[in-house]
């Protein structure tokens, strides 16, 4: 009762200036809790962890159908939740953005797969590709340290996806998202492959950010 009370108030912040149907906030508590309890994001799976009086496909089917429902305004709680998080964030807490990729081998009747490049086994598949952005923070808890991600971005695109640009023109949006928000604070850690002009000259210097960046040793020069 506890849990469900406290999604409640949560949907109710993230919502808060949002003109939205009960059934709707309704939705968005289910799939929160379906999560949570699942521990996976798979419908399916969700479905089951809800357990309602009907046949799991019913479920399924009704929970798909709410998910493409132009009824909730997503770009909008999209923005709130990154507001509401970065009020989680201290002056030097670790920003993380780390784009990958996801790979569907086997799928074929989800929309929009396309050949994208799978960065940990470096060859091409079908799939999607992945900017996301996330805080590191340590609390203490029974005397002990322990590490929490607190989630800050997350986008999925790929040239088939009507939203789709440029990977550079992907990573500064995501970069540019988050940095409205956060205001100065945190540092940014990025990896090898960002040290690209177009996003050293369009992110990361036009932002104000603080930033540590891997570069690329033997193929960068370094000006001091």
């Amino acid at each position: 009762m506890e849990t469900i009370k406290f999604l409640g108030n949560l949907i109710d912040r993230v919502c808060k200036f949002e003109k939205m149907l009960p059934s709707s906030k309704k939705f968005l508590q289910e799939m929160v809790m379906g999560i949570l309890g699942s521990k996976s994001t798979i419908v399916a799976n969700i479905s089951r962890f809800l357990d309602e009086k009907t046949k799991i496909k019913h479920t399924e089917k009704r929970l798909l159908r709410q998910l493409q429902s132009k009824e909730i305004p997503w770009k909008n709680l999209h923005q709130r939740l990154t507001e509401l998080a970065s009020y989680e964030i201290g002056e030097n807490s670790v920003i993380a953005f780390d784009p990958g990729d996801i790979t569907k081998d086997y799928a074929k009747k989800m929309e929009k797969l396309y050949p994208v490049h799978d960065g940990s086994k470096n060859c091409i598949r079908l799939g999607y590709e992945e900017f996301a952005v996330e805080a590191i923070k340590w609390l203490q808890i029974d005397g002990k340290y322990e590490k929490f991600h607190i989630p800050l971005h997350q986008h999925i695109s790929n040239a088939l996806c009507y939203d789709n640009e440029r990977q550079n023109g992907q990573i500064i949006k995501a970069i540019k998202s988050v940095a409205y928000y956060l205001n100065g604070k945190g540092i940014w850690t990025f990896d090898r492959g960002h040290d690209r002009p177009a996003i050293i000259n369009g992110g990361l210097f036009d932002t104000g950010i603080k930033w540590i960046l891997r570069a690329k040793y033997f193929t960068r020069k370094v000006l001091s």
